[in-house]
């Protein structure tokens, strides 16, 4: 259970004022060793003459079009060092029966890319006010926030390229460096033109993003109010009370995106004849009741308290987009100049409702029961299926508390046990999932005429249901040698049943939509928990050493689909065995005679000295798809974490280091730098590429089509990379000036200074070990954006 409690002033206090600002910069400080331009050129032409193909002039020295002149180091191009601020000003306070609180906040972040984003701006109030007397209690909260938001342009870059894209960082790394930024003659961005590079589709990011036009603003105000009427205060109870408590609130969130997209050629590849200009508005609100009874009783060494309590949750949904194009210079970015123009509306509900029950019993502070029960019903199923029931109880024992617990408190202060059980419900996916619709634009043939007609276009699960997570916990805390050490270790394991996922369906049903959700798998975790805090206490130095560490068991147990595998990218999910697990041929070394090639299992028509070799599993001399097999984890064996926090005199200090072992990750960044393949840059490790006078290397050659498909998925070294790391998150250093300081202004002043994601040790060869991967495919990283370096100066006041 995550509780987050906001600010709120106190009783009886004098208005207090404080002040919490910081200013930081971001820099991307990996840096991903690319060719330059007489390496790239090289290899390139190597790569052309393995293809028995012709040299490109651009890369010819014989040629008066040879490139002697342009280096571009992409990455020192598009990234720059980025900034970051934020103030918030705090004004609270309280009378005899009341309390206010009343902040304003403004954050800046200003990216590490070069030209359109990441930048965002947030402006934040909040107003939160209670008050007390009698029987009453009366608290509400008011809160309205205005975000100003660049996006990364790349993500509407598919639409006019014709092709899906990378994702930005990629196009970065590989852009050619025999490419300008800017065409000095011309005026115009620098590009690849086919008959001098290649076809090599590098792509001028930095072009793009001050080209293309990509903001959100949003407008959105909370309003949540609570009363709650105590009548054990009215009717004078000593050992018993009940509380009624009603919690009402209003999310109203209202956003506009904005998408330009003038005409451009960046090649003959990259090219858009028609300006473009997408604006879209959407309209989101949340309404919330909530009505609780709390009864509760002590009579003696029983202690009881009931809960009853009813939510009802309406969510609205509506978006309006329209499309404007063919816009003339100087154009003016609105949908009234555009040539043509279009509209659609789209409107959504959801509904959840809910009844709860919890019951706590505490008997001499030594046994301690609590048991919850939740009824829970959603509009995004059928009236069949739409309810829920998820049960949960939770034992404990305190053993110090025994009489027969003799140990000393110096030795062990506290000891329980606990043990519980749990369901959890789940209904996150779209709505209208389950429901059969109509598509109203269907046409038939008719006597040799075409009919407007409607018929049912997408297949869909009508009986889908609520996904159930089952929890059981086993634990020990403790708090040994008079409270020098806290303890605890936990054993778990949940099992997920019905997920709802996107299951793909045969093309031949004739379904619009391929992957109708369903409930389609049961997957199970099961492992251990540690943590251990150590506080150390003296004179002038304290500090606390918090060190956790947990271990996780995944089995997919069922993934309906008659049993049948589920692919993902580079993955494979098999029944019985570990979810997402790294899929493909196995690397057998590279063949260095033609005579080896003819002697292996046939692999493709153009295979030759210098490809890698793969494994022949099924012994039916050819390899193809039946020669796959699972070759990894890409789930962490262990995975850790240390917080240190001290005080010395009038300083402060803090560090915080996480990390993983045991996991390969398969990084498609990594891949993109060593393809084989193509004529986009490659990193510096390709220079080991295979070669009559370089045959002892892991890398293959370099063949322009890659007739062997050298890049597939496989063990090849580098293409599945050793995922463990040691991650030092967050240093800060902090000082609080003396009283005798600042005392005639303020009441307290400290200043500080902090590190964010400031090193990592690795041996992984991409940005972020750490990166979020895909539910079927967690160990591949399509493309994750490196987190930057982050240092911070800041500032607190109390006035």
């Amino acid at each position: 259970v995550i509780i987050i409690t906001t600010k709120s002033g106190r009783k009886s206090q004098e208005l207090k004022v404080s002040y919490k600002g910081y200013f930081g910069v971001d820099n991307v400080w990996q840096d991903m060793p690319m060719l330059g331009r007489e390496d790239y050129q090289k290899t390139f032409n190597a790569s052309r003459m393995n293809y028995n193909g012709e040299i490109f002039p651009g890369n010819d020295p014989n040629s008066p079009l040879y490139i002697d002149d342009v280096d571009t180091d992409w990455q020192d191009v598009a990234l720059k060092t980025g900034t970051r601020q934020n103030h918030s000003l705090n004004l609270s306070g309280g009378g005899t029966y009341n309390t206010y609180n009343v902040s304003l906040d403004y954050y800046s972040s200003d990216g590490t890319l070069e030209g359109l984003g990441p930048e965002y701006n947030r402006y934040t109030a909040r107003v939160k006010n209670t008050f007390e007397k009698g029987i009453v209690n009366l608290s509400t909260s008011l809160y309205y926030a205005h975000t100003d938001e660049n996006s990364l342009g790349s993500t509407i870059i598919p639409s006019f390229s014709g092709a899906g894209r990378p994702p930005m960082i990629v196009d970065i790394i590989s852009a050619i460096p025999t490419q300008k930024v800017i065409d000095e003659e011309t005026g115009t961005w620098g590009r690849y033109e086919i008959p001098i590079h290649g076809q090599t589709y590098s792509l001028n990011i930095y072009g793009v993003n001050h080209d293309l036009d990509l903001e959100t603003l949003a407008d959105r105000v909370i309003g949540s109010g609570t009363a709650q009427l105590d009548f054990g205060k009215l009717f004078k109870w000593n050992n018993m009370g009940l509380k009624y408590k009603i919690n009402g609130s209003y999310d109203r969130n209202v956003s506009k995106t904005f998408a330009w997209v003038p005409t451009f050629a960046y090649s003959d590849f990259f090219t858009n004849n028609v300006a473009k200009l997408d604006e879209n508005a959407y309209f989101r609100s949340t309404s919330l009741i909530e009505n609780t009874l709390n009864y509760n009783l002590e009579s003696g060494n029983h202690k009881l308290d009931v809960l009853a309590g009813q939510m009802y949750q309406y969510e609205s949904y509506n978006n309006i987009t329209a499309h404007g194009e063919v816009f003339s210079k100087p154009y003016y970015q609105e949908l009234s100049n555009a040539a043509s123009t279009r509209a659609s509306t789209y409107e959504s509900e959801h509904i959840i409702s809910s009844l709860l029950g919890r019951v706590n019993y505490n008997y001499a502070d030594r046994y301690l029961l609590t048991a919850t029960m939740r009824r829970d019903g959603s509009s995004r199923f059928s009236e069949d299926n739409r309810f829920g029931y998820f049960p949960s109880v939770a034992l404990a024992w305190r053993i110090n508390n025994e009489n027969f617990f003799n140990v000393s408190e110096d030795f062990i202060s506290s000891l329980k046990l606990r043990a519980s059980w749990g369901q959890l419900g789940n209904e996150n996916i779209g709505n209208y999932a389950y429901m059969v619709s109509i598509n109203r634009n269907a046409y038939y043939n008719f006597t040799n005429s075409k009919i407007q007609g409607g018929t049912q276009t997408d297949v869909v699960a009508t009986d889908i249901k609520w996904e159930t997570k089952e929890m059981t916990n086993i634990g020990v805390d403790a708090i040994l040698f008079n409270g020098k050490i806290d303890f605890s270790a936990e054993y778990y394991k949940s099992r997920s049943e019905d997920l709802l996922v996107a299951v793909a369906i045969p093309r031949s049903v004739g379904s619009l939509n391929s992957s109708p959700v369903q409930n389609a798998g049961t997957l199970e975790n099961s492992g251990f928990e540690f943590t251990a805090t150590y506080h150390g206490t003296g004179s002038d130095f304290n500090y606390d050493i918090t060190g956790n560490l947990s271990t996780l068991n995944n089995k997919v147990i069922n993934l309906g689909n008659n049993g049948a595998p589920l692919y993902g990218s580079g993955s494979i999910n098999i029944e019985g065995q570990e979810v997402g697990q790294h899929f493909g041929y196995v690397y057998d070394g590279i063949f260095q005679t033609p005579q080896e090639v003819s002697d292996h299992a046939f692999q493709t028509a153009g295979t030759a000295p210098g490809d890698i070799r793969f494994k022949n599993l099924n012994d039916d001399n050819v390899i193809n798809s039946d020669d796959r097999t699972t070759l990894g984890s890409a789930i962490p064996d262990l995975t850790f974490g240390l917080n240190f926090s001290a005080n010395y005199k009038n300083w402060d200090f803090s560090l915080f280091v996480n990390g993983a072992v045991g996991f390969l990750i398969n990084d498609n960044i990594y891949r993109h730098q060593m393809h084989t393949s193509g004529g986009l840059n490659w990193r510096e490790d390709i220079l080991n590429y295979w070669r009559e006078d370089n045959k002892n290397t892991t890398v293959p050659r370099v063949v322009d089509t890659d007739p062997n498909d050298n890049d597939r998925n496989s063990d090849r070294p580098g293409w599945l990379q050793k995922g463990d790391y040691l991650k030092f998150n967050n240093f800060t250093v902090g000082y609080t000036l003396p009283d005798n300081v600042v005392g005639k202004v303020f009441s307290r002043a400290r200043i500080y200074a902090t590190a964010q994601n400031f090193y990592i040790l690795t041996k992984y060869e991409g940005y972020n070990p750490d990166f979020s991967g895909g539910v079927t495919s967690p160990g591949y990283n399509f493309g994750s954006y490196p987190t930057p370096r982050t240092l911070l100066l800041g500032v607190n006041l109390d006035f």
